[in-house]
């Protein structure tokens, strides 16, 4: 009688990017935590040091069996997924022989969530008459909880004395005090 040896998961490392509009950093997790909270649109990094007989193929194996193969390289398997809903995740490993590994643990993926940018109008208050100049002061007020990298004022005439009003936008483009603060009031005159 023969005894199959398992391959098996020694240590997991997982990495989580954000998005590129947070500016947040990537954060390595701690060793062996697969579980992975997030943005939607995370990149997530996975990286298995191996055990017991050679690694022949290795692959994430999701809930909903969408399946992401993994790079094995000596001992070492790795590979990324975009975190995109939430559900569970297991790393699926086969030896040359055909054996596979024992129970392989099921980790959590769940989405973190992004509110929506809020934007007020201070200035003007309601409707407003133009001063000779034919301009009026513009004040908003923009909030967002990763902050802002551009803002644009999007307008149109819609009515005028002589003629239609204007069917399409056009735009200016509103200066930020600072990019990526949450919380600002720009001033457009």
């Amino acid at each position: 009688m023969e005894v199959a040896q398992r391959p098996l998961v020694r240590q997991l490392q997982v990495t989580v990017t954000p998005p590129s509009y947070t500016g947040l950093s990537p954060r390595t997790l701690e060793p062996n935590v697969g579980d992975v909270s997030a943005l939607p649109g995370s990149e997530v990094s996975v990286e298995a040091a191996l055990g017991g007989p050679s690694v022949d193929a290795a692959r994430l194996v999701f809930d909903n069996d969408d399946t992401r193969p993994l790079e094995v390289e000596s001992k070492t398997a790795r590979g990324t997924f975009s975190l995109r809903r939430e559900g569970t995740y297991q790393l699926r490993l086969e030896s040359p022989a055909g054996t596979t590994n024992r129970d392989p643990i099921q980790y959590q993926l769940s989405l973190q969530s992004d509110a929506q940018p809020s934007v007020s109008f201070l200035q003007p208050e309601g409707p407003a008459d133009l001063n000779e100049s034919l301009t009026q002061q513009l004040r908003v007020q923009l909030d967002d909880d990763y902050g802002f990298t551009r803002a644009k004022l999007f307008y149109r005439l819609s009515d005028q004395r002589f003629g239609e009003g204007d069917d399409d936008f056009s735009s200016i483009a509103l200066p930020l005090s600072a990019t990526g603060q949450s919380s600002q009031t720009l001033v457009h005159e």
